[in-house]
């Protein structure tokens, strides 16, 4: 291990993540993925923090034929377990590969019960190395090659904070997941009940678009694909229950399309400082194209994080967070206590960053899924108080969160 790593395993014995109450982390990762040693590294980091194994609570069970609706009891309880930890200030990692998004969404209705909300991770690794590192492992924690292969063709990659592990020591991944808790642990009074007049915004990223395979396409004409629009219709009871007073949507197409199947019956007011940043000289252009234009790095990075370009004439990442940024105060100034933002995941981050007070080089750690929401929330004169949820399909009952976070503290 290279002298870097060690510095940065010795930052991480040494350190803990001081919050004021406890997380239930969902760690979840194709088998050799790294899972359980990072759940480890975490477990110290959070402590007082227990780290609850799945695999370890099915061999609890007897008899052990491992079906579907032992399998599914087994996770729905280690939910149950996890915020009973939190409710005495400890927190949790449940850990396992959890294929099933149904699952996940169950249990995390079951936390959000608690008046908890979970935060989960994705660990994302190339099926070439997680074949090699499972004929790694003792023989007995093998899984047969032919069914891995299989379970990751069909791994369902795209739920919660995404976290790339390629070619990084398991103290460099634990990093990476510390970084985004610290930042969450920097939300300003995070227990502070609800006050006459606090402002919430629901932000809403929007459902998966149409992407030519080929060929850069316009930002303004993207549609929504069929999961998209799926996407859209299923965060809509969502929105509902949110009932938001104002909509406020960029006016990318696909945003629009979005709101439009999400929020039914509702005006939709759209904002342009509200859309994705766009690279008009690059639109109809094929990958080779782009590469002989511009460079073979910028191709790169369209397909890996847009926030990384950089092209003269083109609006700066700084730029297009203050833009964002003004408009949530504009928006924060129009009548009624709940507002809706149907956007994009970039807008997204960077508000994120912007309210926790973190460079802007930081908002890959703030990752929101197609079709998935965070909830804001700002007092009376729109001063920022906290995220409620980050990168959810439901949000928990305000009051219950914060009766049951206070009562942790007593």
């Amino acid at each position: 291990m290279s002298s870097t790593i060690n510095a940065l395993s010795n930052e991480i014995a040494a350190s803990s993540i001081n919050h004021p109450s406890p997380f239930i982390l969902i760690l979840r990762g194709p088998p050799a993925s790294g899972k359980t040693s990072v759940s480890l590294v975490l477990r110290d980091k959070l402590a007082p923090a227990a780290r609850i194994d799945i695999d370890v609570l099915r061999y609890l069970v007897t008899p052990r034929d491992f079906s579907i609706e032992l399998l599914r009891a087994i996770k729905l309880n280690a939910a149950r377990v996890a915020a009973s930890f939190a409710e005495q200030g400890i927190s949790s990692i449940i850990e396992s590969a959890f294929v099933s998004k149904e699952i996940i969404d169950e249990m995390c209705s079951i936390i959000h019960s608690y008046g908890f909300t979970p935060i989960i991770f994705t660990l994302v690794i190339d099926e070439e190395t997680v074949l090699k590192q499972n004929l790694q492992r003792e023989l007995y924690y093998q899984t047969d090659q032919t069914r891995l292969h299989q379970l990751y063709q069909n791994y369902y990659w795209d739920i919660g904070q995404k976290i790339y592990v390629k070619n990084k020591e398991i103290e460099e991944v634990a990093a990476d997941i510390s970084m985004h808790l610290k930042a969450i642990s920097q939300i300003t009074n995070p227990a502070q009940p609800n006050e006459e007049g606090d402002q919430f915004v629901l932000f809403l990223r929007h459902g998966q678009a149409l992407n030519h395979p080929h060929i850069f396409l316009s930002d303004q004409e993207k549609k929504l694909s069929s999961l998209g629009e799926y996407q859209a219709m299923s965060i809509a009871s969502t929105i509902n229950l949110f009932n938001p007073d104002s909509v406020f949507c960029s006016p990318y197409l696909r945003t629009v399309m979005t709101a439009q199947l999400a929020c039914k019956g509702k005006e939709v007011h759209l904002r342009q400082d509200l859309a994705e940043r766009s690279f008009p000289m690059l639109y109809g252009k094929t990958r080779g194209e782009i590469s002989l234009e511009f460079s073979s790095e910028l191709a790169d990075q369209l397909d890996l994080c847009s926030d990384q370009i950089k092209i003269s004439g083109s609006e700066t990442l700084s730029d297009a967070q203050q833009r964002v940024v003004q408009e949530m105060q504009s928006i924060l100034t129009c009548k009624g206590k709940k507002k809706l933002i149907v956007s994009h995941g970039g807008p997204h981050s960077w508000l994120c960053c912007h309210y926790l007070g973190l460079d802007i080089s930081c908002a890959r750690n703030f990752f929101l899924s197609e079709g998935h929401i965070s909830l804001f929330q700002f007092d009376c004169n729109g001063v920022f108080k906290r995220i409620v949820c980050m990168n959810a399909m439901k949000f928990p009952p305000l009051e219950k969160l914060t009766k049951r976070r206070s009562s942790t503290r007593e």
